[in-house]
């Protein structure tokens, strides 16, 4: 993940900034309501997302409420242990440092697209279609066996980059413009510097599964060194289980496994 400003100043609540252009699957782990004071002075609840993956929290929107609850009901209880995909959105409101904000992509639990209507007050209402996600977020999506870059597998999103830079990022469909910032996102972008710096948001984790980017890296590698499956499949088992989807790789083992590859096909 390449190093932004907001990455810099993490502070307690997640920021699009983070996310370097890129989704990223987390786990809801408890959601509540607390008092959050903005830069104005003002104090006002807010809804707040803790993730099992980071010690950071998530500020939830109305936005992104609705489509929490499009996509695991309205008992906030049957939330937890869901897996959401957020992505960075191109802002419209002009609040946000990084002209970013946190939008849900969808979810490794939908297995369809999903649209849904979402009204807010004084604003027109929009569509915004929510995606099945896969279980590591890669799912309807196939990557580049040289380069390792993942695209759309959906035919009109064919050629385009599945993850794109933030500030292409994806608009919903519908006639009118994302509906930005509301209070509570400024107010989280704006909380207080007082996470640690090792505490930033992981686009992936250590002990995640392999992501299909290392899959389509472990594939070229194998190629060039015209390694056959028993070869390969004793060297897998070093690293996680052959016999299992994704060799039964995690993000870091699977590293470790290409680092070795590389070191074979070298001189």
């Amino acid at each position: 993940m390449s190093l932004t400003y907001d990455a810099l100043f993490p502070g307690r609540f997640i920021k699009a900034g983070e996310m370097d252009g890129k989704p990223v699957t987390l786990t809801i782990k408890d959601v509540y309501v607390d008092k959050i004071e903005g830069e104005d002075g003002r104090e006002k609840p807010q809804a707040v997302v803790s993730l099992r993956e980071t010690g950071r929290e998530w500020a939830l929107n109305r936005t992104n409420g609705i489509c929490l609850r499009a996509l695991f009901g309205d008992r906030v209880d049957d939330w937890i242990g869901k897996k959401v995909t957020v992505y960075p959105e191109r802002d419209t409101s002009g609040l946000s440092d990084s002209g970013v904000c946190i939008r849900v992509l969808g979810s490794p639990h939908l297995d369809k697209p999903l649209t849904i209507e979402v009204k807010l007050p004084r604003r027109k209402p929009l569509k915004r279609t929510l995606k099945p996600t896969g279980k590591n977020g890669s799912n309807g999506h196939h990557a580049d066996t040289d380069t390792g870059e993942v695209f759309a597998d959906d035919a009109e999103e064919a050629g385009k980059p599945a993850h794109v830079a933030a500030d292409d990022a994806p608009v919903p469909s519908g006639d009118t413009e994302p509906p930005g910032m509301d209070y509570d996102e400024y107010v989280a972008s704006h909380a207080p510097d007082d996470g640690e710096a090792s505490n930033v948001l992981p686009l992936v984790q250590p002990d995640g599964p392999v992501t299909a980017a290392q899959l389509a890296a472990i594939k070229a590698a194998r190629r060039g060194l015209r390694m056959d499956a028993s070869a390969f499949a004793s060297l897998a088992d070093q690293y996680g289980d052959a016999t299992q989807d994704g060799y039964g790789l995690t993000v870091a083992s699977a590293d470790l496994l290409i680092e070795e590859l590389k070191a074979g096909a070298q001189p």
